[in-house]
Formats: C-alpha cells, sequence, structure tokens
C-alpha cells in the first residue's frame, strides 16, 4: 500500500511518506522506516546534537528537533497487579493529546473508585489545567517527524506539482549542516543535515522573499527624450514570478507602465520636466512584493 502511494498518488507525482527513524538507538531496521522511498526522520537536541536513541542509518534522510522519551518509573496506585504505571514524561514538545484518561495528560484528580489509574508526572514546562486536549511533553522521533510533514505541507502548498523525488531533493539541499557532521554532505547519524523550513520554501519558490527588499534598479537617473532603460538586477526568473513595472506620473514618460524586468521609456516631449517614480512589481501566484 505503501509502495503504491508513492508511485500512483497524486496522479502519479507521489504520496510523500514520511516517518520516525525509531527510538531503538540502533540502525534502522523496523518497518515503515525501512520501506524503500519513505522519508526517515532522526532527532536532535536544541544543540543540534543526536540523541543517543534516534535509530540511524543509510535510509535515514535528515533529522529535526525533539526531546525525551518517557520511561516508565515505577508503579501507579493500584500498583504492579493492575498493571497501572508511574510514567515520566521528560519530551518538551507541545502537541494535541486525547482528551480524558487516554491521553499524556490525563487528569490524575478528584478520580473516583477504585483509583486505578497510570499515574503521570511532570515537571517542566507544565502541563496546563489536567485533561486537557494537549500535552507538553511529547518527544522521541515520534515528535521530529511530524515538522517535517508541516514544512512539506507549505512546499506544496506553494507548489502542488512538486513530485516526491523533487520534495525529497529539497529537504536534503535545505537541511543545515550542522557542526556534529564533521563537514560532510552527509552522515548516517544526521542524514543530509537538521530540517531547515525557511530555507525548504525558498528553494520551492526560487527566490528569497526577505532579500526581494534588497533589490536594486540599474539606470541613468535622468531620462531624457532618447530611449532610457531601468534594469531589475537578480531578478527572479520569469517561470517563477511575473514582474512589472509602472512610472508616476505618467505624463511625463512614455510609455508609462509594462511588463519584465527592464523599463526602457523616453520623455514625452522635450519640454517635459519634473519628477516621477518608477516601480518594479514581483508578483508570485501567493505573493506580491515590491
Amino acid at each position: 500500500m505503501i509502495d503504491y502511494a508513492m508511485d500512483e498518488g497524486r496522479n502519479g507525482k507521489g504520496i510523500i511518506v514520511i516517518v520516525a527513524s525509531g527510538n531503538g538507538g540502533n540502525i534502522i531496521n523496523t518497518f515503515p522506516a525501512t520501506v524503500a522511498g519513505v522519508i526517515t526522520v532522526g532527532a536532535v537536541n536544541q544543540n543540534d546534537e543526536v540523541f543517543l536513541w534516534s535509530n540511524y542509518g543509510p535510509k535515514l534522510d535528515l533529522v529535526a528537533p525533539s526531546a525525551g522519551l518517557s520511561g516508565i518509573a515505577g508503579y501507579g496506585p493500584c500498583g504492579e497487579e493492575n498493571n497501572q504505571f508511574r510514567i515520566e514524561l521528560t519530551g518538551n514538545v507541545w502537541t494535541l493529546d486525547i482528551d480524558g484518561l487516554a491521553g499524556w495528560n490525563p487528569g490524575n484528580y478528584n478520580i473516583t473508585q477504585p483509583w486505578c489509574y497510570h499515574e503521570y508526572n511532570w515537571d517542566t514546562p507544565p502541563q496546563g489545567n489536567p485533561g486537557n486536549g494537549y500535552t507538553a511533553h511529547f518527544g522521541g522521533t515520534s515528535a521530529a517527524a511530524p515538522q517535517v510533514s508541516g514544512v512539506v505541507a507549505l512546499m506544496l502548498s506553494l507548489n502542488p506539482d512538486l513530485t516526491l523525488n523533487e520534495v525529497r531533493t529539497i529537504l536534503h539541499n535545505s537541511a543545515d549542516k550542522v557542526p556534529g557532521m564533521g563537514g560532510q554532505p552527509r552522515t548516517n547519524n544526521y542524514g543530509y543535515g537538521r530540517l531547515n523550513a525557511r530555507k525548504a520554501l525558498v528553494e520551492v519558490l526560487g527566490f528569497d522573499p526577505i532579500v526581494l527588499g534588497n533589490l536594486e534598479i540599474s539606470g541613468h537617473s535622468i531620462v531624457c527624450s532618447s530611449n532610457t532603460t531601468f534594469t531589475l538586477e537578480d531578478c527572479p526568473s520569469s517561470t517563477l514570478a511575473t514582474v512589472t513595472w509602472s512610472f508616476n506620473p505618467g505624463y511625463l514618460v512614455t510609455p508609462h507602465s509594462g511588463s519584465g524586468s527592464s523599463a526602457t521609456f523616453r520623455g514625452t516631449s522635450c519640454s517635459s520636466i519634473g519628477e516621477g517614480t518608477l516601480t518594479f512589481s514581483i508578483n508570485y501566484p501567493t505573493d506580491n512584493h515590491q
């Protein structure tokens, strides 16, 4: 089924299947991380250090931030015979949770008899009100993989025609090469590096919206009766964005508007005197940058 989804899904472009590498501290050897073609994600801490329990190996694509694993630290109120445990929650990733006793934030207060339940312990950050539908203590590679899923969703929102292989390549190319990789382009512990959402989206766009604010227009500051050309330097490719320009006030020059990264015009007459503003607008399907 996974193979079929990756081969045939999205009208042949391929469903992007993202999985956690696993928390055994071993080489990746469990399903579905072993399926060829899936994007496999390991976990690092806030210092970009791979957790010892994060599975690794040739199949690892990249890593993303996460936190500690939960563990059993004893028995709950009803003891061993009732299979009730005291569970230490050491993760620090916020996420939605199952409401009530089935969740990781079960609300172990004012529980009626027989008073048998798993007892969850946490320190910081606080859980909030017990029993609410969220938890502050998600962790493991299971908390790292959804971050990659979220970035991929943003990538496809910008370009829904990206194929599975193109998505994978962008994630690899945009991942940060962190110090633990020792200058290598890829390692078995980090894959191609740590997820970088901004870099991935910039690669999909083909240009950096923040850098657009620093684009320069080259050309003479005086327009006479002869043609004068102005050019927008480092303009995005015409396949990714549409560039239009306009001159205000329009009566000073002809033509006073047009398209393309260059604008060529001349004064309407030898007696035309005044100041005007040339504006280039870069229009992307989901954005407009000037």
